[in-house]
């Protein structure tokens, strides 16, 4: 029995995809896996059913939970909201693993420092081997001088992990650049930190290359839009780019954490109303796919603070769709290691302008040739699930 905590559930974010694809590769590894999930989540992409059960939390839509950043009460109003939904999701995960005999635990979703908190004063350093997904390496302490509650945040998180990796607790990360970054944060071997690719599944319907070379090339800013992922950015380059280079900027996702006045006001200061397309609302994975596919480039002109993973580019890459991101990032190694796109410096805005134009030259003259089908198979749902096998099987001092 294999016991995955996906408290998310179908959140935006993708952790329906992700959690559905991970329990695949699980099952694929020779698993009966127990997700401990919230209501929403939807087991309809669970291939084998049969190895697979589902107990759910009292929490019955996880989209419904919206994160305020705008202020002092905003924030104390979602934090008391996490309480309350951690307590919940946590009564559940320990009803079900007390109703089986499992052998592994791994926590891949929720909040990072109440699952280590969980897992310390129920499993403490010895008793059994757990997991946990740290998906982003963040934990420079130095980037938080500015604001006192985060820095709180991931001071005691970094306590607590450094803790407990002395016992038998897996670390995972989703890639190399993550793993090495935890470790220097943590200031140990490095090791001791696992990796497992974001899981991904090539489309069925191959993307049409071939585009209309009088057509503006079409940028596509996708996801759930937050501070972080560097929006701003990204309209002060574009309004920097040379008139005569066509191109329409596509913003697809929900606001919910900035609001739609955020995006608005952008497009507006850096005079790119009229090259925008709007799409400000929750997308379905449907939609997901056919905004990837109808796009040139995806752009993830993220922050420095950003060091993960995202799901966005492990769409993108397995849809066909070349991508931007940032060299000091997951994605960005990515990017480069399986030849699917463009990097640059992370909040590097000389760099960022560089990389747009020679990735617009690129499509415009299609000058590449891209290394999908290599990343897909290193990503693949049975790849990650043997990658999660031998790290949680093999021995800790």
């Amino acid at each position: 029995m294999y016991i995955l905590y996906n408290p998310q559930g179908n959140t935006e974010g993708h952790s329906q995809q992700y959690a559905s694809n991970l329990t695949n590769g699980l099952i694929d590894a020779g698993f009966f896996v127990k997700m401990v999930t919230s209501r929403d989540f939807n087991p309809c992409n669970i291939i084998n059913k049969s190895r697979f059960s589902s107990y759910h939390t009292e929490i019955e839509d996880t989209r419904s939970v919206k994160k305020d950043d705008s202020g002092f009460m905003g924030r104390l109003a979602y934090g008391i909201l996490i309480v309350k939904n951690n307590l919940k999701s946590f009564r559940a995960l320990s009803a079900a693993i007390n109703g089986s005999e499992f052998k592994h635990l791994s926590i891949i979703g929720g909040d990072t420092l109440s699952n280590l908190m969980y897992l310390f004063f129920n499993f403490g350093l010895d008793k059994s081997k757990c997991s946990i997904t740290i998906h982003n390496a963040d934990y420079d302490l130095r980037l938080y001088r500015k604001d006192f509650v985060r820095f709180i945040f991931k001071l005691t998180s970094r306590l607590l992990l450094k803790l407990l990796i002395r016992g038998r607790l897996v670390v995972f990360t989703h890639g190399e650049v993550m793993s090495a970054n935890l470790a220097v944060q943590l200031r140990c071997p490095v090791n001791r930190i696992d990796f497992y690719r974001v899981p991904a599944v090539a489309s069925s319907i191959p993307k049409v290359i071939k585009r209309d070379p009088l057509a503006p090339v079409k940028l596509l800013f996708l996801g759930v839009i937050r501070f972080d992922k560097g929006f701003d950015i990204l309209c002060r380059c574009l309004a920097e780019l040379d008139k005569s280079i066509a191109f329409k900027l596509v913003i697809a996702g929900s606001s919910a954490q900035v609001g739609d006045s955020y995006i608005k006001d952008l497009l507006e200061l850096y005079d790119l109303k009229d090259r925008s397309v709007l799409e400000l609302r929750y997308l379905s994975d449907l939609e997901v796919e056919q905004f990837i596919q109808d796009a040139d480039i995806t752009v993830l002109p993220y922050r420095k603070t950003f060091l993960a993973k995202s799901v966005v580019m492990s769409d993108t890459a397995r849809l066909g769709t070349p991508a931007i991101a940032t060299i000091e990032s997951q994605n960005g190694y990515d990017v480069d290691t399986f030849n699917v796109g463009w990097s640059f410096a992370s909040e590097d805005h000389a760099d960022l302008l560089r990389a747009l134009k020679l990735a617009i030259s690129d499509v415009l003259v299609s000058n590449c040739r891209y290394g999908f089908s290599e990343y897909v198979e290193a990503h693949s749902p049975k790849s990650v699930g043997i990658q999660i096998q031998s790290a949680m099987e093999k021995p800790y001092a």
